[in-house]
């Protein structure tokens, strides 16, 4: 919801069916409706510095913020009203270009070869750290609190650049790493192929990132497409929405990760619970168990 209108319309539609507490973003796209969205009870401002390559659904075009003086211009906004800014970066011309030159005009379109794109950081990938790297600068001058989305798809060079913002410049950022960059193996994504856009090629980079601080929590995106929506992409994963199921799955993969030693329970507590709930302004209501918190 972008505007003040589409805000209201979909809380009147949540609202009613809700058995769970929940929480909206207001979208970033005018400068002059951040204000009366965070007025509204928006959590955050979500900021989509991107767009398909292909203008694929679910990213809508209209809703892209490439132009920087406006991105700047959110910021300054959100920070006004004292609001995080969630960004999904890029650098969407970057990977347009590489991807059409090295598989889309090769007619290498099936989900193996998309697959073998984003392990190389063409998809989601090299153009997702150059938007970073602009985007920490904006949101350093202007003093926004800034929350990088999609921390584990990106190589590794976004981890560099969020340390040294963090730990060296002293800057106010936090980032969300998913579940299937820790988790799904090569044998794993061939077999759901156009069923997920990401896959662990390099899961070390993760977990280094929870061990040094670099990420402050763990998320499992859900973003779910019937069969007839995804299946073509067996053929074309370049045209077909990206996704990928799995909320039921958060949980249980959090837990096994406590089984082989890779975290403690007070670990899965703090990037699940705590660390949102702080970074978004609900802690102690959220994110903790004690006298006068909700029982989450």
């Amino acid at each position: 919801p972008t505007t003040l209108d589409d805000f209201e319309m979909k809380k009147a539609l949540v609202a009613p069916k809700a058995h769970v507490d929940y929480a909206l973003y207001g979208g970033g796209l005018y400068p002059r409706t951040v204000e009366p969205l965070a007025k509204a009870g928006a959590i955050g401002i979500k900021i989509f510095n991107t767009r398909h390559i292909k203008e694929v659904y679910p990213y809508i075009s209209e809703l892209g913020v490439l132009d920087h003086g406006i991105l700047y211009e959110l910021y300054e906004a959100t920070r006004d009203m004292g609001l995080v800014a969630s960004v999904h970066h890029d650098d969407p011309e970057w990977c347009k270009r590489l991807t059409f030159r090295d598989y889309i005009d090769k007619g290498r379109t099936d989900a193996m070869a998309y697959h073998e794109s984003f392990s190389k950081g063409y998809m989601y990938g090299h153009g997702m750290v150059a938007g970073l790297a602009a985007s920490l600068y904006y949101a350093r001058i202007s003093g926004v609190k800034l929350h990088v989305l999609h921390l584990g798809v990106m190589p590794k060079g976004a981890n560099e650049m969020i340390r040294h913002a963090k730990f060296d410049l002293g800057q106010d950022v936090s980032c969300e790493l998913e579940l299937g960059t820790l988790f799904m193996n090569r044998a794993q994504m061939e077999k759901v192929g156009p069923r997920t856009y990401n896959w662990a090629y390099d899961p070390e980079a993760g977990w280094d990132a929870i061990r040094d601080g670099t990420a402050d929590m763990i998320v499992l995106e859900h973003a779910p497409h019937s069969k007839d929506d995804v299946e073509p992409g067996w053929q074309d994963l370049f045209s077909v929405p990206l996704g990928v199921t799995g909320a039921q799955e958060y949980i249980p993969l959090l837990m096994n990760a406590v089984n082989e030693g890779r975290l403690t329970l007070n670990d899965v507590a703090r990037l699940a619970a705590e660390a949102p709930a702080r970074r978004f302004g609900i802690f102690p209501r959220k994110g903790v168990i004690q006298p006068g918190a909700d029982a989450d």
